[in-house]
């Protein structure tokens, strides 16, 4: 809808919420049915310096009520399974998408202009770090913790990376291990 506007234009805002959980290496869409595709994975992509899920579903929220209802629907969906030391552990990273995306059209003497502005929040929620001893995990809870483990190694070292401080007036490593998991 309309957020604002004025003499020379008005701006419409759209949002949408989107889920994924990345379950044994396999990323899924926590917002469709489980299904042979699902199984298989979505395909992540860099296109154009932005990363993006290829059949991942986006949801058009037009309130803050809505978007939460989303973020319900997809919690339902998530892996969890029992350890020794959780009832009802996690068994995979989640990542909640909010995308907010201003348009915004202006008449400049006489001339329409149109401007969008894209801006996304990743919320994340890590699957824990578990001891195999400590949890009794034996079989695919064994493959899951180990699959969790790797996991998270790699994303610190992507955060580590990525947060390195510029030495000496030289730019950091241009190397960001994404793609090691």
């Amino acid at each position: 809808g309309v957020v604002g506007g004025g003499e020379k234009g008005n701006a419409e805002a759209v949002v949408k919420v989107g889920f994924l959980e990345v379950h044994n290496e396999v990323v899924r869409d926590l917002l469709q049915e489980p299904g042979a595709a699902q199984r298989r994975g979505l395909v992540v992509r860099e296109i154009e310096g932005d990363v993006v899920v290829q059949g991942a579903r986006e949801v058009v929220c037009s309130s803050a009520d809505e978007a939460l209802e989303v973020l319900r629907e997809g919690v339902g969906a998530r892996s969890t399974a029992g350890t020794s030391m959780n009832k009802e552990s996690s068994r995979s990273h989640a990542i909640f998408t909010v995308a907010l995306e201003r348009i915004k059209v202006e008449k400049v003497g006489g001339v329409v202009k149109r401007s969008i502005v894209r801006s996304k929040f990743h919320l994340v929620d890590l699957a824990g770090s578990e001891r195999a001893k400590r949890t009794g995990a034996k079989g695919e809870r064994l493959k899951e913790s180990m699959n969790i483990n790797q996991g998270l190694l790699c994303l610190g070292k992507v955060i580590r990376a990525l947060s390195a401080p510029e030495s000496g007036g030289r730019a950091r490593s241009a190397h960001v291990p994404y793609r090691e998991s």
